[in-house]
């Protein structure tokens, strides 16, 4: 595998460290080298404009790639729901783990988050509000720069993140959304919203608009990406 050719995306991107809570611009990743790097604590986090379309009031930062099974060990000390290797997404982890069993399950009524959950202990460790991304801000993120049924690796929405920057976000593990699920037959409250399929489910599950519901207990090939306002992010040179 050759390592001379770096693969270079066209959206603002920004890599946090959240242990040291440094900032630094997005650098060219030569091939064969993220996997190596997505093992650590960084988060390549990818700018979002406000879009009328989806309702995006104002710039956000989603993760580029899910939260990886290390990132997800390194908050949440000791604690190891994932079967997959350490660079690849963490798996089987429910929206309780993510935002907490108390006040982080009322959303959208409290927008507050338990201090033992995943978000809040991430909140301590950077001083940054970071959460789950709405389903409409989700969306919008997996749609841009393409019109296809599955974005195709045409946007900075990642997917294992064991492979090269770029593959489509879709088809890797299910993604909790912050929004309860609803539709013609299902009344808010019961279900939280999952999008992006997953590897071992129907290829149909991968298309940009597929969408799946599950209670906030369930943790099977279920993994999530972090948001945060872009007002929280610095800038850089």
């Amino acid at each position: 595998m050759s390592t001379s050719t770096p693969y270079r995306l066209s959206a603002p991107y920004e890599v946090f460290d959240f242990i040291s809570r440094t900032w630094t611009p997005f650098q060219d990743i030569p091939d064969g080298d993220w996997e190596k790097k997505h093992a650590t604590t960084q988060l390549v986090l990818q700018k979002m404009e406000p879009d009328e379309r989806f309702g995006i009031e104002s710039p956000i930062y989603i993760g580029v790639f899910e939260v990886s099974k290390t990132q997800y060990e390194w908050v949440v000390t000791g604690s190891q729901p994932s079967d997959l290797t350490q660079s690849q997404p963490v798996d089987n982890v429910s929206y309780n783990n993510i935002r907490g069993l108390v006040l982080g399950a009322q959303w959208p009524a409290d927008k507050r988050i338990d201090d033992t959950s995943f978000m809040g202990k991430l909140r301590v460790m950077t001083g940054l509000d970071f959460d789950l991304p709405t389903e409409k801000q989700w969306e919008c993120a997996s749609r841009l720069g393409t019109t296809t049924a599955t974005n195709g690796g045409r946007t900075g929405m990642g997917a294992d993140t064991s492979l090269k920057l770029g593959n489509t976000e879709s088809g890797d593990v299910w993604e909790w959304c912050l929004d309860w699920y609803t539709s013609l037959n299902v009344e808010p409250g019961i279900y939280r919203v999952l999008r992006g399929g997953r590897i071992v489910a129907h290829a149909l599950t991968s298309r940009v608009e597929a969408r799946w519901a599950a209670g906030p207990g369930f943790n099977y090939n279920t993994g999530f990406r972090v948001c945060v306002s872009a007002s929280q992010i610095p800038p850089t040179e």
